[in-house]
């Protein structure tokens, strides 16, 4: 496989993985291992890598997380075997790299993305986000808006409304979308999301009974 095209996000955390040691590579590895299952949970990948990481990257951990499950979830996309994806990312020309960093780059997303779990839920993310829009935060505002008669010096009174604005990305890029809203309609939301929140947990009741791994792909990297 030739180069890949790499996002701009991804280049920093890559060329952080290709400058690791033997050492450091062996304990990210063996960390990502350890993760706790069967309840899978994004943040304990991150904190995985946290704890592994050399001091000074740290603090990027979150972001090693999120390249390797992006990484794994397009292996599973375009049907890539992983050994072909390590090495069509570390012979990409959008990364700026020495021959014996681009050897282990090679070798060390080879390694990692081998690692069950975090296979596993690199696809379980391509699955939940399958989407046209992916919700990404919303928020209510409510204001009164007078009404006046023809007289605009004399409010007859004012009216109370909502605005729910709903922030979502597609293809890549953030949009936002804004419904009116009155207290009956929000009245209906609520009942509508806690209907929605007792089937999670109806679901959920299922899946323990059968003890089948559930996927924690709601966990924010950034908390």
């Amino acid at each position: 496989m030739s180069g890949l095209s790499v996002p701009q996000a991804h280049r920093p955390v890559l060329k952080l993985l290709a400058e690791l040691n033997a050492e450091q590579a062996d304990g990210l590895e063996k960390a990502l291992k350890a993760v706790p299952t069967p309840i899978l949970r994004v943040r304990n990948f991150a904190r995985a890598a946290e704890a592994s990481l050399p001091e000074g990257f740290k603090e990027r951990s979150a972001e090693v997380i999120q390249v390797l499950l992006s990484l794994a979830g397009q292996s599973r996309f375009h049907a890539w075997k992983l050994a072909e994806l390590a090495e069509g990312v570390a012979g990409s020309r959008d990364l700026e790299l020495k021959t014996r960093q681009r050897t282990s780059l090679r070798e060390i997303l080879s390694r990692l993305l081998s690692v069950p779990s975090v296979l596993a839920v690199g696809k379980s993310f391509d699955v939940a986000t399958e989407f046209d829009r992916i919700y990404h935060s919303s928020r209510i505002i409510t204001d009164l808006r007078p009404v006046f008669a023809d007289d605009p010096a004399t409010p007859l009174g004012v009216v109370l409304v909502h605005t729910l604005k709903v922030d979502y990305v597609r293809n890549g890029e953030m949009e936002s979308a804004f419904f009116g809203l009155d207290d009956q309609d929000i009245s209906e939301l609520k009942k509508v999301i806690e209907r929605a929140e007792n089937k999670s947990k109806a679901l959920e009741g299922l899946t323990d009974a059968a003890a089948i791994t559930r996927f924690r792909v709601e966990d924010d990297l950034e908390e």
